[in-house]
């Protein structure tokens, strides 16, 4: 049985790669379908391993982000909100960089999208629109 699917390749290349095949094998008619079931399979197992390196790079700056807010507290921030405030102020950030909200700002710090996005538009919009 094949699992492979070639309207869904591309975009699992572009996950595990970065970019979209061009010119590759799993396209050229010539390939026949237990061929194509390896390369799917290679393909999706690096999909897979790019996803793992992605969660553990936004793990690990979430972890550096949460030791940022714990040491700005320290130094004075009331509160997480306003440590929060505190290193979004201190950051290369101009107003459009905050126009694009929170999403923005995850990119800028490395931070995971679900864990982060809707606190820091809401101090983003609270303080800096």
């Amino acid at each position: 049985m094949y699992t492979f699917d070639e309207n869904i390749f591309s975009d699992m290349y572009k996950e595990a790669f970065g970019s979209r095949p061009r010119s590759h094998r799993f396209y050229d008619p010539e390939t026949s379908a237990d061929e194509k079931q390896i390369i799917w399979d290679q393909v999706a197992e690096s999909a897979q391993d790019s996803i793992n390196e992605e969660e553990c790079f936004h793990y690990a700056r979430g972890i550096d982000f949460e030791n940022r807010i714990t040491k700005t507290i320290a130094l004075g921030a009331k509160d997480r909100e306003d440590a929060i405030r505190w290193i979004l102020d201190g950051e290369d950030l101009d107003e459009m960089d905050f126009r694009y909200g929170g999403g923005y700002i995850c990119f800028h710090f490395g931070l995971s999208y679900a864990d982060y996005e809707a606190e820091l538009k809401q101090v983003v919009e609270k303080f800096f629109v």
